[in-house]
């Protein structure tokens, strides 16, 4: 992907911050995908999630049954945006736990 000038332009007006873990950047490893980060015309903040929010993603990933398919890098970048609508928004509109889906039986 390459920005074009007004495209990095109206990019750049409408981003607050790109936040992402230090785990994810450290996967970039070829040299062309590490030069387009360099050239990106904003910075990526580094951050880590907070604790609760790591078991928290942790505790409903595993209700889901969707754990075992998730990388602990996976996991952390979820525990982050977690993390950032909390400081942001706060929790009430993120589910602590899946809601239950209830099977009706056909009877036949």
């Amino acid at each position: 992907m390459n920005l074009r000038g007004d495209e990095a332009r109206i990019l750049c007006e409408i981003l607050v911050a790109v936040v992402d873990t230090k785990e994810v950047l450290a996967e970039v490893r070829d040299k062309k995908s590490r030069e387009w980060l360099d050239r990106l015309p904003f910075g990526i903040d580094v951050e880590e999630p907070d604790e609760d929010c790591l078991k928290a993603v942790v505790r409903f990933a595993r209700a889901t049954g969707d754990l075992s398919f998730l990388s602990e890098v996976d996991v952390r970048v979820i525990a982050l945006t977690r993390s950032l609508e909390k400081s942001v928004h706060g929790l009430e509109n993120i589910k602590g736990l899946p809601e239950q889906v209830k099977v009706k039986r056909a009877c036949f």
